[in-house]
Parts: structure tokens; sequence; C-alpha cells
């Protein structure tokens, strides 16, 4: 991707990513550490985003 996303919000990631996978044509795209926990999916403009994350556990819920 074209732009740093460590400086924009987690949010708005998937706004971002939605579009320059969109600007490039891409039709399927698998993304690495996504620092996303347990497992969900979030439906962008033209792309849907789908997740396994670890499981949260106690010692994650008291950071």
């Amino acid at each position: 991707l074209s732009e740093d996303l460590t400086q924009i919000h987690d949010i708005r990631k998937t706004a971002v990513i939605n579009n320059e996978l969109k600007r490039l044509g891409v039709d399927i795209a698998a993304l690495q550490e996504t620092r996303l926990a347990e497992n969900g999916s979030l439906r962008e403009q033209d792309y849907t985003f789908y997740w396994q994350g670890k499981l949260k556990t106690n010692q994650d819920c008291m950071e």
C-alpha cells in the first residue's frame, strides 16, 4: 500500500485498504499480522474483510 497504515486510526484502516485495493484493481488479497483479536468480518464499500486472530485471554482484558 502506498500509505503508512501505522499513522491511521485503526477504525479507518479498512477504508484506506479498500480504496487502495480498488485503485489497483485487486479482486482478492490476503493480509498478515492484522493484530485483530478473535474473528469477525467487516463490510467496506467494495470489499469484505474477514479475519481470524488469537483468542482474547484474561490477561488481554486487563491491559
